[in-house]
């Protein structure tokens, strides 16, 4: 898989958003901000939030406030955690088709996102519970 970003998770993510046939446009700017996978007609945007810059309180803060200038702009605004994009990025791919770019869904993708998406919530959420076990 060819790097199309600094960031490992997008690269998977937009991989995954390839194979199904939805390729996002990346680092797509905004005002003073990038996005990191986007689809402007759509006005859909998604940040891949790797640990290492989205897990302190400041990073947090930054985060809502891009978010909040962003959706000022008319964007929708889709986050995905680091860990659940490299578990399970076909999953996310899949959860973002369904609820966020229905005007580029098939109905044989729309298919195959269904048991996908079935898989990531099924998965994630025992993963949430495992780790709130600890």
């Amino acid at each position: 898989m060819r790097s199309i970003s600094d960031s490992p998770i997008e690269d998977k993510l937009h991989h995954e958003l390839v194979i199904f046939g939805i390729p996002p446009v990346t680092q797509h700017v905004v005002g003073p901000y990038r996005i990191d996978l986007a689809y402007p007609d759509l006005k859909v945007g998604v940040e891949c939030d790797g640990r290492q810059w989205h897990s302190e309180d400041r990073d947090v803060e930054r985060d809502n406030r891009r978010t909040r200038y962003l959706e000022g702009q008319g964007w929708v605004i889709v986050r995905f955690p680091g860990w659940a994009i490299h578990r399970y990025a076909k999953g996310c791919a899949s959860m973002l088709g369904l609820r966020y770019l229905e005007p580029l869904i098939t109905p044989a993708l729309r298919k195959e996102m269904i048991g996908q998406a079935e898989i990531y919530l099924l998965r994630t959420q025992e993963y949430i519970d495992l780790y709130d076990r600890k």
